[in-house]
């Protein structure tokens, strides 16, 4: 899904009558919450559930798990709170990086499915782009590296989706 449908109403409807698990991209400016990992508090207080605002421009990434990395992106993992969804995902951080090895940008990921691994979740989200690729006729978007679909260049999600232990393969990868 895209960040326009990341509303409390559509996701709750959707993991509770279906039973699935929801991938989407986060809007930029996402209100998240690190949680709390410290030592219980003595005493009648209530417990700390969460450790301060996730500030996704320059997020603390000494509490997210740096699951790959590459020349052009890494890719980082953590159960975070989403203030606006009342309920703990799955965050997956890609910061693309440019030639010089700089931060360039970001895209913040989230699933409801906190087994997925981070890799998986943002191949299962770039592997929509293989289809919308496919409905347009190109039956292998790695042979036409420049052509764009959505915000996302076919050829980088085609290594990123062949990098990840996805249980299935994709007809346009079956065909090499």
């Amino acid at each position: 899904m895209d960040a326009y449908f990341t509303k409390k109403s559509f996701i709750d409807r959707i993991t509770t009558k279906t039973h699935l698990e929801i991938i989407c991209l986060l809007r930029q400016d996402a209100n998240l919450r690190y949680l709390y990992t410290g030592p219980k508090r003595a005493g009648k207080e209530a417990p700390k559930l969460y450790d301060g605002k996730i500030n996704l421009k320059k997020p603390d990434l000494s509490r997210f798990d740096l699951v790959q990395e590459s020349a052009t992106e890494r890719l980082y993992s953590a159960l975070v709170n989403c203030v606006f969804l009342k309920r703990t995902v799955r965050l997956a951080y890609v910061q693309q990086l440019n030639s010089k090895g700089e931060v360039q940008s970001y895209r913040p990921y989230f699933s409801t499915d906190l087994t997925l691994s981070a890799v998986q979740l943002v191949g299962y989200y770039r592997l929509r782009y293989h289809r919308t690729a496919e409905a347009a006729g190109v039956s292998n978007p790695r042979s036409e590296p420049g052509r764009r679909f959505g915000s996302s260049r076919v050829c980088r999600s085609a290594r990123l989706v062949r990098s990840t232990s996805l249980s299935f393969t994709p007809t346009w990868l079956s065909q090499r």
